[in-house]
């Protein structure tokens, strides 16, 4: 039996503790969080886990062999480096850290063996966004030339980080999980509405080693929610659509050639619009459930996850160049992520 704690009991510390519960051999024991009335409302959903209002309770002996820290970015350094201190599993929410100077420091914290480090990076483990994996790898898209990604909403605002290290993260992970590679630089532009300390709109750029560009926009102000991701190639496109439930993922194969000729504006567009829509099946399993499941079988197979703390970090080193394009401008910023420029990891395909 693998016993959990989980710190935070915020949007996403009860749903990881429903998650847990669900996986065989896993029993979530404690929950901690500073917040009185947020632990005494936990407490009426989960009445078998022991409430505490620090979580260096957690800390101490062998009862508790995994920790998920949910709690906001800026914590994150100091509650994971006692976590990982102490010799526990560590699941930290995304971001890992709030700078890459702290995500670094978290990194290169020297682990026991088979001690497991991984961050909640949650749509490496979401199924649409695998089968558009699996399309771009087979070749189906042709090259891919570019990704465009949408990413807003009406709030949740975040008081603690921007909305490129809240809502930007998402995408920059679907991006290196698409492209296996890091790009050089990041620029972005960002606007602020709805307070002043922190961007709530912003419009961030990536640029490849092979030429692609990553283009995202994110926002806490738009009025419709929208969560798509599109793949570009030179044979067509794939389209993940988080918001349609019944077809996620569409592939349209449309390829640049010869244009027909037509006489008439009505045959102009149907040649210019006209197109093939391919709808794959893709597995109806909680994308939240699959990240819970694999860390439970990093624990088990003493393994790295796919999403693990060098992925983290760089991460946050792309948003980082980000956050600072936008504080001059939108200049291009280069990316750096000291001395782990590589992306392969394990479950990674090469390309």
């Amino acid at each position: 039996m693998i016993q959990v704690g989980v710190i935070g009991c915020g949007r996403w510390g009860p749903n990881y503790v429903r998650n847990f519960t669900e996986i065989d051999g896993v029993k979530v024991v404690a929950v901690a969080d500073k917040d009185e009335m947020a632990i005494r409302e936990f407490g009426k959903r989960f009445r078998d886990v022991a409430l505490l209002r620090d979580y260096k309770e957690m800390l101490g002996g062998t009862e508790i062999d995994g920790i998920v820290v949910a709690t906001p970015a800026s914590t994150h350094y100091e509650i994971g480096m006692s976590c990982l201190q102490a010799g526990k599993h560590v699941l930290m929410e995304k971001p890992l850290a709030s700078s890459t100077q702290e995500a670094l420091g978290l990194v290169r914290c020297p682990l026991r063996e088979g001690q497991i480090f991984m961050v909640g990076h949650i749509f490496r483990y979401h199924a649409a966004v695998n089968k558009v994996r699996e399309i771009v790898y087979e070749g189906t898209l042709g090259t891919v030339r570019y990704i465009h990604c949408v990413r807003t909403n009406l709030g949740p605002v975040r008081e603690d980080v921007s909305v490129i290290w809240d809502l930007a993260a998402h995408d920059v992970s679907i991006a290196l999980h698409l492209l296996n590679a890091m790009p050089l630089q990041a620029s972005a532009t960002m606007g602020r509405y709805l307070q002043e300390s922190h961007g709530d709109v912003a419009f961030v750029t990536l640029v490849f080693p092979e030429g692609e560009l990553v283009n995202i926009h994110v926002s806490w102000v738009d009025p419709q929610k929208r969560r798509e991701v599109e793949v570009i190639g030179t044979n067509g496109l794939v389209r993940f659509d988080d918001m349609n439930l019944s077809e996620p993922v569409r592939i349209i194969q449309r390829s640049l050639r010869e244009m027909p000729s037509y006489s008439t504006f009505g045959e102009f567009q149907l040649v210019t619009h006209s197109s093939a829509g391919i709808i794959p099946a893709v597995e109806g399993k909680e994308p939240l459930k699959e990240q819970c499941a694999e860390f439970i079988r990093s624990i088990q197979q003493g393994r790295q996850p796919l999403s693990d703390a060098r992925d983290g970090y760089r991460i946050c080193a792309i948003l980082e160049a980000a956050d600072k394009s936008a504080g001059v401008g939108g200049s291009p910023v280069g990316v750096e992520a000291e001395g782990l420029a590589d992306v392969g990891q394990s479950g990674d395909v090469p390309r």
